[in-house]
């Protein structure tokens, strides 16, 4: 007997800000957008892929992952199912050390002549029961994407200066739900031929992305709640 779980996510944005975590040296400023581009196609196997682009300097650089999550209270980043790490900038790879005391934090030298750092890797949706962002939240028809999980920033910088520009590429067929504003101005996207191209949001910062989820589907239904002047909806998939 098929089981049918629904499920519905309320985003409520006054929740608690991310911490730019280790941060001992002077702040840093970036003098132009993060690139987030999350690859979920192939969420029914519980696997993301995420691409993060930097603007960079050449010379000593510490990029961190998200530690204290909105909401969670606690340093419990989902650091365990990040894998694969890889730098690349110039069109040369990067070499890495993990810092010897905070496993949030990664050293690299940035090489001359490059403006930009790619860093690539995936991440593992968690198949059990966990917490908050930990917790399971992919199956074969649906998925949540926080964004904590697929995102680096520089050591020192203010989640709230951070500009991010993210793109989503969901499985075909499915739509999408959230907070965030399409480049095109509509917050969903998708149909029963799937997006054709990767949906592409405004750019925000890195706070009010971490506070921004998305939930997409194969089943989907927006339900209306209030179309005045600012439209309000409940997203559900299941």
């Amino acid at each position: 007997m098929k089981r049918l779980v629904l499920v519905l996510l309320i985003v409520v944005c006054a929740m608690a800000m991310p911490r730019a975590q280790g941060a001992t040296g002077p702040v840093v400023r970036l003098n132009a957008p993060i690139d987030v581009a999350l690859d979920a196609r192939e969420t029914p196997r519980r696997l993301l892929h995420a691409r993060v682009t930097i603007p960079v300097s050449a010379g000593p650089l510490t990029l961190v992952y998200p530690k204290w999550i909105p909401g969670e209270h606690a340093p419990d980043g989902p650091i365990d199912d990040m894998v694969g790490l890889r730098f690349a900038a110039a069109g040369k790879t990067v070499a890495w050390r993990r810092d010897g005391v905070d496993r949030y934090a990664f050293h690299l030298d940035v090489p001359q002549g490059a403006t930009s750092l790619d860093a690539s890797f995936d991440f593992l949706s968690p198949i059990g029961a966990g917490g908050f962002s930990s917790s399971s939240s992919e199956t074969a028809h649906l998925g949540i994407y926080y964004w904590n999980q697929v995102v680096l920033y520089p050591q020192g910088a203010k989640p709230d200066d951070v500009m991010v520009r993210a793109t989503l590429q969901v499985p075909d067929g499915w739509q999408i739900g959230t907070s965030l504003v399409s480049e095109s101005g509509s917050s969903r996207r998708g149909g029963p031929s799937g997006p054709p191209e990767p949906t592409k949001f405004a750019p925000v910062s890195l706070t009010t992305l971490i506070d921004s989820p998305v939930i997409a589907g194969e089943y989907f239904k927006a339900v209306p709640l209030d179309t005045g002047s600012r439209a309000v909806e409940a997203d559900l998939v299941g």
